[in-house]
């Protein structure tokens, strides 16, 4: 996993993330979690 794919996911599960911005922090996570998905399918 590239060093940036790292420290967004870091930052996704953060909950000072989540405080700042809810929104985007949860589309991000919807997104990411999507791409998991087809990668394991």
């Amino acid at each position: 996993m590239p060093v940036g794919d790292q420290r967004l996911a870091r930052i996704l599960d953060d909950p000072a993330a989540l405080a700042v911005d809810p929104m985007l922090v949860r589309r991000l996570q919807r997104i990411r979690d999507a791409r998991a998905v087809r990668r394991a399918s």
